[in-house]
C-alpha cells in the first residue's frame, strides 16, 4: 500500500503530499474538523435533521455518515437554510458553503475557504514539473480510505475568501466598493478607518476590528 508524508511550506498555504509514512495527516488538512461533529442542518420549509457532519474543503462540499458507516455529501442544497456544527454556522448560496465568522446584527462576516489541487509530475532527471489535473483530485476522494495514486508531488493550496451580508442577506465580497455602496451613510467614516488604520480588508483579525468599529457607528 502506498501511504504519503505532508510538508506545509513555512509561510505559506501550501500542502505538499509526498510518498511517504502516513497518509492520515491529510485528513486535517481536507476537512473542516479533525472528525466528523454532531451537527444539525436546518431547511427552508421549516424541517430539521442532525447528525456527524464535516466541511471538504477540496471537494467544497458538506458532509454527513450515513446510518451504515459511510460518508456522504449532502443533497438538495437549494433547500438548505443555514447548518450549526457545535458553536459554528454555515450557510450555502450560489458561492457554495460559506462560514460565518461573526454576526453584527447589521450584517455577518464570512468566510469561503477551499483547497485547489495540482500534481507535480516528476520528469527528466527526476525534476518536477508541475501540471493542473483533476484525476488526482477525483482518485483523492473516490472513497473513504484516500487511496492516492499518484505519479508525483500532490499540492494542495488553500484559499480564503471573506465576504459580508447586506440588510438583504445578499453575500457580496469584502472590498472598498462594495462596503462603500452598501453603508453609504457611513462612507467617511469607512474611509478614515481604513486609511487610519491601514486595514487589511483579507486579514481576518483586520475585518473582525473594523466591522466593531462599523457597529459602534452605524
Amino acid at each position: 500500500m502506498q501511504t504519503y508524508m505532508v510538508f506545509i511550506l513555512p509561510g505559506s498555504n501550501i500542502i505538499v503530499i509526498k510518498p511517504g509514512e502516513d497518509l492520515n495527516n491529510v485528513y486535517k488538512y481536507i476537512y473542516r474538523y479533525p472528525q466528523f461533529e454532531y451537527g444539525k442542518v436546518y431547511f427552508i420549509n421549516g424541517d430539521a435533521s442532525a447528525g456527524k457532519l464535516n466541511y471538504n474543503f477540496l471537494i467544497q462540499t458538506m458532509q454527513f455518515i450515513d446510518p451504515k458507516g459511510d460518508t456522504l455529501a449532502l443533497a438538495n442544497e437549494s433547500a438548505l437554510n443555514f447548518i450549526s456544527i457545535g458553536a459554528d454556522t454555515f450557510f450555502h448560496n450560489n458561492k457554495g458553503y460559506i462560514e460565518q465568522v461573526a454576526d453584527y446584527t447589521f450584517t455577518k462576516l464570512l468566510l469561503k475557504e477551499k483547497l485547489q489541487s495540482s500534481e507535480e509530475k516528476i520528469g527528466a532527471f527526476g525534476i518536477p514539473s508541475s501540471t493542473q489535473t483533476i484525476d488526482t483530485k477525483n482518485t483523492l476522494i473516490a472513497d473513504q480510505n484516500y487511496k492516492l495514486r499518484v505519479n508525483g508531488n500532490l499540492i494542495l493550496s488553500k484559499e480564503k475568501h471573506y465576504y459580508f451580508s447586506d440588510s438583504d442577506f445578499n453575500i457580496l465580497p469584502v472590498n472598498n466598493k462594495n462596503l462603500m455602496k452598501v453603508f453609504a451613510k457611513q462612507k467617511g467614516k469607512i474611509e478614515n478607518y481604513i486609511k487610519s488604520n491601514n486595514t487589511d480588508l483579507n486579514n481576518e483579525n483586520d475585518l473582525k476590528n473594523f466591522f466593531t468599529y462599523l457597529k459602534s457607528v452605524f
